[in-house]
């Protein structure tokens, strides 16, 4: 804790140019059991962590922040020293924001360094002031208290088991100094305009979800859980954005994030399920023509609170 003491001591932690790197006592193993995807064991995310879910969390990021219209909505002061984005991923979220605020600190936590994935020009390598630190938010965050001024985290929804959330937005207000912001945005399972071909695939999901722990429709509650644990001035927006060809910009990218996820889940849902695979991959083939038949739209759920006194 010495050396994170100092790197939290409220004066410039690091030269220009000097990439931070700190570790929790954790080192996931690797498996290749199910399919050929590189996934990691004994933690609860589902998801694999290679180079093609980069580019999809990539995807995702562009389609979220044109949602919004921005890469957050908190109301921010202009001057902002240290930022946290947990779950970073890629870290692209996190080096844009180190592009908006050049004067602050931005550091990205996840399980393990962003791999290589191409990102758009201008974020193609992280700036100077951003900083990757390995951790593990289902242990703590290797952090003291209250010295970010912003604690930013999204879509874990899929890594964080459901009755754990409350203790995790605990663990984000802890680190976030009086004042200062915390947001989270997730997805949730409600489909507006959903038919039976959606209901029958995202119920499989659901299902298979249950078994792992995790049941992405509280995430209704993110803003209830920021009040549990102290947070004050909350907000939470519903966001529901176009699911399908039916709109040609944010309805085809959320398509294409979507069956990639659906995809990527497949082999280990229908060997849980004990779902024939040939029938799964049907239902992913036929899914696209009801989203544009029916106009459907997905709900995200987005909320902020502020760290009292």
């Amino acid at each position: 804790m010495g050396f994170l003491r100092w790197l939290f001591g409220r004066q410039v932690p690091f030269e220009d140019g000097q990439e931070a790197s700190a570790s929790v006592q954790m080192q996931p193993l690797l498996s290749g059991s199910i399919d050929d995807r590189r996934r990691l064991e004994d933690i609860p995310y589902v998801l694999p962590k290679d180079i093609e879910e980069g580019e999809r969390l990539n995807l995702q990021h562009y389609l979220l922040r044109n949602a919004i219209k921005a890469n957050y909505m908190a109301p921010l002061e202009k001057k902002v020293e240290y930022i946290l984005d947990v779950g970073c991923g890629t870290g692209i979220w996190g080096y844009e924001m180190a592009n908006t605020f050049p004067g602050a600190r931005v550091f990205g936590l996840d399980l393990e360094p962003p791999q290589t994935v191409s990102l758009a020009s201008h974020v193609s390598r992280p700036p100077n002031n951003y900083h990757f630190v390995q951790g593990d938010i289902l242990k703590g965050l290797p952090f003291p208290d209250h010295n970010f001024d912003f604690t930013h985290q999204r879509m874990l929804v899929l890594a964080v088991p459901t009755n754990e959330w409350p203790g995790v937005i605990g663990e984000l207000r802890r680190v976030t100094r009086v004042g200062g912001w915390v947001e989270l945005l997730e997805l949730g399972e409600t489909l507006l305009n959903a038919g039976p071909i959606s209901q029958e695939l995202f119920g499989y999901s659901h299902n298979f979800l249950l078994t792992r722990g995790f049941d992405s429709r509280q995430m209704e509650n993110l803003g209830t859980w920021m009040v549990q644990v102290g947070l004050r001035q909350v907000k939470q927006h519903h966001i529901d954005i176009p699911l399908g060809a039916w709109d040609k910009h944010a309805g085809v990218l959320l398509e294409k994030d979507i069956l990639a996820a659906f995809k990527a889940l497949g082999p280990i849902l229908c060997q849980r399920l004990q779902l024939a695979p040939s029938h799964y991959e049907q239902l992913l083939a036929q899914v696209p023509a009801e989203w544009k038949k029916n106009r459907v739209l997905y709900r995200f759920h987005l909320a902020y609170g502020q760290v009292g006194r």
